[in-house]
């Protein structure tokens, strides 16, 4: 109905409105590349309402702009500007850089749950300074650091078993699908800005992906033949 379509509409442009006033080079990306994937799925399932998503997609992308060049001067300064690119950028990389020397000093168990930043320093005193780094920004690799690869092992088998359960959501049809596609999509973000940051970490979103992934495992068992099926909305 029209109505679902204008909140979805209006859900979808303030998640991506956030995204851009969190004047991160990140998110930015993974919106980048989430996008991409949503239109290559759409050129090749090709579904009814195509031409509604395009429409979404354009409306998105236009204010966007528009906002972009409105605030262009906060954009620019906290995004690509040569002082905040050398903010974020070297940090990681004198981080990024120590993680292989700091793993090998505990490879199984690693040096302990937020503990990464103190095992790096330990290992490779970092010079004090202004911008000293604070943290890994990785989640991967942080994991790495801090549950060496027993707990590493660990999570990926805990995040390979929740993309199944998304898998299965969105090979369901009705609410299943409906409820699935942007209860899949939030956990993909994250995953993917998880490569810059370390979003499971921090408890807002730690507390989200978990509800979600609660909500994501619901839907399947609520889609499985045999089920009570639950109400759109």
């Amino acid at each position: 109905g029209k109505i679902r379509k204008v909140l979805w509409g209006g859900a979808i442009l303030l998640v991506v409105l956030a995204l851009l006033v969190t004047y991160g080079k990140g998110p930015w990306i993974t919106a980048s590349m989430l996008s991409v994937a949503g239109l290559a799925w759409l050129a090749w399932r090709r579904p009814a309402n195509t031409r509604s998503l395009l429409v979404l997609l354009a409306i998105i992308i236009a204010c966007l702009g528009v906002f972009s060049f409105s605030f262009f001067n906060n954009v620019e300064s906290g995004t690509i500007s040569k002082a905040r690119t050398s903010e974020s950028i070297k940090p990681r990389e004198y981080m990024w850089s120590r993680v292989p020397s700091t793993f090998m000093a505990s490879p199984w168990v690693g040096s302990g749950l937020y503990q990464g930043n103190t095992a790096v320093f330990l290992v490779n005193p970092a010079p004090e300074y202004n911008n000293r780094p604070r943290s890994i920004d990785n989640m991967y690799l942080t994991a790495l650091v801090e549950e060496g690869l027993v707990g590493a092992t660990l999570i990926s088998v805990t995040l390979v078993l929740i993309g199944r359960q998304g898998w299965k959501a969105l090979s369901h049809n009705g609410y299943a699908v409906h409820w699935g596609w942007p209860l899949a999509v939030s956990m993909a973000a994250v995953m993917i800005a998880g490569f810059s940051a370390n979003d499971l970490m921090e408890w807002p979103n730690m507390v989200v992906f978990w509800l979600t992934a609660g909500l994501l495992r619901a839907l399947v068992e609520k889609s499985e033949p045999g089920t009570q099926e639950l109400p759109l909305a």
